[in-house]
């Protein structure tokens, strides 16, 4: 009979490891290298601001325009507001002084011996969202009522859309 076999013996283990740049297992050959996908990363990106840059050029497209209109609205808004607080005010200054109105602005903003004035006590004549003086002629012979306006965004007279006058009597809100 034969003596039970013993396997044979394992092999010794390799004190060192395997030498530097190589691996345990197979490389994968089918993905670029490092180098290439760094490219590819800057063109993925570059073209995501582009993508970015037409879209605001789309937005801004569509709403400045509406924004600037709101903005033209609410300056003509401003300065009627404004006429009708000076049209109050000078009401209010024909009625303390006997149905006579004042000969200019100015005397809303003058001060009373208490140091009140006319116009909410305000020391100084607001300007029309242009930042030019409202334009005021007292009433005369022609003209029963005082005359208040502005005239516009380029300061003359006449004109038409943001240039156009505003009078204190055309105005939507109740303009005598």
């Amino acid at each position: 009979m034969s003596s039970p076999t013993t396997p044979p013996p394992l092999p010794a283990p390799d004190p060192l490891p395997p030498p530097s740049g190589q691996w345990s297992h197979a490389a994968n050959t089918s993905e670029p290298e490092p180098r290439s996908k760094t490219w590819m990363w800057i063109a993925i990106g570059a073209g995501g601001c582009f993508l970015l840059l037409i879209g605001i050029g789309i937005a801004a497209t569509l709403f400045v325009p509406a924004a600037l209109r709101g903005f033209k609205r609410a300056q003509h808004t401003k300065a009627v507001v404004e006429m009708r607080d000076l049209s109050e005010a000078l009401d209010t200054y024909a009625a303390a002084h006997r149905g006579a109105y004042p000969d200019s602005l100015e005397a809303l903003v003058a001060p009373d011996v208490q140091g009140h004035t006319i116009l909410r006590d305000e020391r100084e004549l607001p300007l029309d969202p242009w930042g030019r003086a409202y334009v005021y002629t007292p009433p005369d012979g022609a003209n029963a009522r005082p005359t208040l306006l502005s005239y516009g965004k380029d300061g003359r007279p006449g004109g038409t859309g943001e240039d156009e006058d505003i009078h204190w009597e055309d105005a939507p809100e109740g303009g005598r």
